[in-house]
């Protein structure tokens, strides 16, 4: 059997977080790598193109009594987050209260690590939201947030 590549990996995860937030009411666009074919003097290549929509990978809406929530979710297999931080903070340099920003972790473990993203004094961090193993989510002690 081939093994996957990082890129199948990853939207395999992005395809479970969808699947995951759908079961729990919220409305998700999902939006995965892609392979683009690329013609260079004759020959055919294939490059993997991003769709990041403003640095997430995918775009989740709830409306709970009367209240409008959007998430915005960047997946990942790899644990520094430096990086997608930087991507939040070009589209999000200030939040609304109805806007989350996330970056869900798989460990190697399988664990799904959330970090909930918020900017203060001009720079943006993340808090651990909680966890989900098993397909069971439990939260961070002190986190009122519920999907």
């Amino acid at each position: 059997m081939k093994q996957k590549s990082k890129r199948q990996k990853g939207n395999d995860f992005q395809i479970y977080i969808k699947n995951w937030l759908e079961k729990k009411g919220w409305l998700v666009r999902n939006f995965p790598t892609i392979i683009k074919p690329l013609k260079i003097k004759g020959k055919l290549i294939f490059v993997s193109q991003n769709q990041d929509f403003w640095g997430a990978d995918l775009v989740c809406r709830k409306i709970e009594n009367g209240q409008i929530t959007q998430l915005y979710i960047q997946a990942s297999l790899d644990s520094g987050i430096t990086k997608r931080l930087d991507e939040f903070y070009k589209y999000f340099k200030k939040l609304t209260h109805e806007e989350r920003l996330q970056i869900w972790i798989k460990t190697d473990k399988g664990e799904i690590n959330i970090k909930d993203c918020y900017v203060a004094w001009d720079e943006i961090r993340a808090a651990d939201l909680g966890k989900i193993i098993r397909k069971k989510y439990f939260k961070a002690e002190g986190i009122n947030f519920e999907f």
